[in-house]
């Protein structure tokens, strides 16, 4: 996935365990209860990216914008 523009996407609940997101634009999207773990966000946009009870465990945040607050 990565370099994908995913605006406003829903993955609510997902299973994107170690997924690569690396430079995506993910304004507005939605990972509410998704399972992150190891997910990779480096360099993505997260502006107004949602992340309610969702599993970041190990996730990378490196360099992106609006990343959530640890």
């Amino acid at each position: 996935l990565s370099g994908a523009n995913l605006k406003d996407a829903h993955f609510n609940n997902a299973d994107l365990q170690q997924a690569n997101f690396t430079s995506c634009n993910l304004y507005g999207a939605d990972f509410s209860g998704a399972r992150l773990h190891r997910a990779n966000f480096s360099r993505a946009n997260l502006e107004k990216a949602m992340f309610t009870d969702a599993d970041l465990s190990s996730a990378v945040f490196d360099d992106a914008r609006g990343a959530p607050k640890r």
